[in-house]
């Protein structure tokens, strides 16, 4: 009997060590294939803009939940998954308890946004982001945003490069490498920020040294035209005038008529008062010249 109870003792041990494995295997965090991190500090808020880009490994099966833990006072801003094409759909339900974010993808990609107030108000920064990473991370990536106006920007870490996007903005990307789940990744940078000026403006907001400009008359507005069109009205009729002249010159005079002068026929001779006949030079009774 005593063998019975330690053999059903042995198998029950080996069941329940059996089911904890399963339900450990069940809890066992998915693996990144490659989490993309980028740091963008005083972009459009006195923060550090965080973006976590992540790609799971092709053989973790989906739908798969995942679990991030994010600071106290972090600003959620986006929780969305790549879909097929490479493009950000926000239709993610998630959640946000005592700082842990658990949210359920169909897609190997997703996207997580927030906000972290740095807290300097003067014009020196210097502060570290640091991050634990819950899942093991075949290739992580960093790379951070410099601010448009900062000064003497330094990071604790050699940039393996510097670019400038299209933004006008400068890029210092970190070396690659990979990351063990629980492992804790920082970053430290510290510059100088003229006024706490910030790289892009809120949208709606206004530069705080704009002024409003009156709009410009139709006269400013339009001159060039207006000019061009002057200038073509007067070579026009310079060049009709000229025309006109031309055609004056060219055209033949017709000749004046050369004025001709008859004599009346003389009816009576006036030499002897005789009558003449037509067209008689002289007088057939006297025989005067008429």
């Amino acid at each position: 009997m005593r063998r019975i109870v330690l053999l059903f003792a042995l198998l029950a041990g080996l069941m329940g060590g059996g089911s904890f494995t399963a339900a450990q295997a069940q809890t066992t965090p998915p693996v990144i294939a490659s989490l993309q991190v980028e740091l963008w500090p005083d972009y459009d808020q006195p923060a550090i803009l965080v973006l976590l880009t992540a790609v799971l490994t092709p053989d973790t099966p989906l739908p798969a939940t995942m679990t991030l833990p994010l600071p106290p006072e972090a600003d959620l801003h986006v929780v969305a998954r790549l879909n097929a094409s490479g493009q950000l759909v926000d239709d993610v339900i998630y959640t946000l308890v005592d700082g842990q974010l658990t949210f359920t993808i169909a897609n190997p990609g997703f996207r997580v946004e927030y906000y972290l107030p740095h807290g300097d108000t003067a014009d020196q920064r210097d502060f570290t982001w640091a991050w634990a990473t819950p899942f093991a991370v075949e290739q992580l990536l960093i790379t951070v945003q410099e601010p448009l106006a900062a000064e003497g920007f330094q990071l604790d870490q050699t940039a393996e490069g510097t670019r400038t996007n299209s933004d006008g903005l400068r890029y210092h990307d970190l070396p690659a490498r990979a990351v063990l789940a629980g492992e804790t990744i920082a970053v430290q940078m510290s510059y100088t920020l003229p006024n706490g000026q910030l790289s892009r403006l809120p949208a709606g907001v206004a530069p705080a040294s704009s002024a409003p400009t009156a709009e410009p008359s139709f006269w400013q507005s339009n001159w060039p035209l207006m000019v061009l069109g002057t200038f073509t009205l007067i070579l026009s009729l310079l060049l009709i005038r000229q025309g006109l002249q031309e055609r004056t010159r060219k055209r033949p005079l017709k000749p004046r008529p050369t004025p001709t002068t008859t004599k009346s026929p003389a009816s009576f001779c006036t030499q002897c008062g005789h009558p003449l006949p037509p067209k008689a030079q002289f007088c057939p009774s006297c025989g005067h010249k008429v």
